[in-house]
């Protein structure tokens, strides 16, 4: 069977003039999420901002969305809105410009290509005739002279079915270890258990899904494994809730999101 990795393969061999040491720390937090979601779903993008257009796609993506590659790169981002779901375009156009406007006001110019974009919305598959809840992941990798971003690196993940998932927009920043730290959370739709808990917190719940014990995620954030398990204990007590696992079973994929 092929490996799921080949794909950072495909895209850095079709597209050369990638910087390969900018976006290698975030392919490396990429592949921990290939351990949780279905490879078998996931597809990675170029998106040129500017011209509003996709540069490229790796090759799976007319087997997991139903549209060929083809149809992308002619019709642009303006095909990709028109499968979202419709009662998600509005939250997604005002998401976006609000980690826009995020990002313009908060972070210097020269720490932008350390960020990672992550929000989530429904997709119609023409295959499927229904919708799939869809996580998707942006780098900037390209800024225009203004700060404006230009070119985009993204992964998406096709999850679960029609299930209303909320919809929650995450900016996340590689520290000095290139681990993520959560600078910007937000929900947008419908209340879930997350919303109580601080920048810190998710990115510990986070972490926790992906099977990490408290050492190992005291070193990523630069805390003491101490700190660590005084996160777990206040996270637990907000969401009312008595383990670790019960914690990653009732969330499922929103500890991701």
């Amino acid at each position: 069977m092929k490996n799921p990795l080949d794909r950072f393969t495909e895209i850095f061999s079709e597209n050369a003039y990638l910087d390969s040491a900018v976006i290698a720390p975030h392919i490396e937090r990429l592949k921990e999420l290939d351990k949780v979601l279905p490879t078998s779903s996931t597809f990675l993008m170029l998106t040129n901002t500017i011209e509003q257009r996709y540069e490229y796609f790796t090759k799976n993506i007319e087997l997991g969305m139903g549209v060929t590659r083809e149809e992308l790169y002619k019709e642009g981002i303006k095909l990709f809105l028109e499968m979202i779901h419709p009662e998600e375009v509005e939250l997604w156009l005002v998401m976006i410009q609000e980690m826009t406007n995020f990002i313009a006001e908060n972070i210097k110019l020269e720490d932008r290509t350390r960020l990672d974009i992550q929000y989530n919305y429904r997709i119609k598959v023409p295959k499927e005739g229904k919708y799939l809840n869809v996580i998707e992941n942006q780098i900037p990798v390209h800024y225009t002279d203004e700060g404006q971003i230009a070119l985009c690196f993204g992964q998406v993940t096709l999850i679960g079915q029609d299930e209303e998932l909320p919809i929650r927009g995450k900016i996340r920043i590689l520290n000095e270890n290139n681990q993520y730290e959560t600078l910007f959370i937000k929900n947008y739709s419908k209340e879930i258990y997350l919303d109580a808990l601080t920048n810190r917190e998710n990115d510990i719940v986070r972490l926790l899904a992906m099977n990490n014990t408290s050492k190992e995620i005291g070193d990523k954030l630069c805390i003491s494994h101490q700190t660590v398990d005084k996160h777990r204990k206040n996270i637990l007590k907000k969401l009312g809730l008595n383990s670790t696992r019960d914690l990653v079973s009732k969330l499922e994929y929103t500890v991701l999101i």
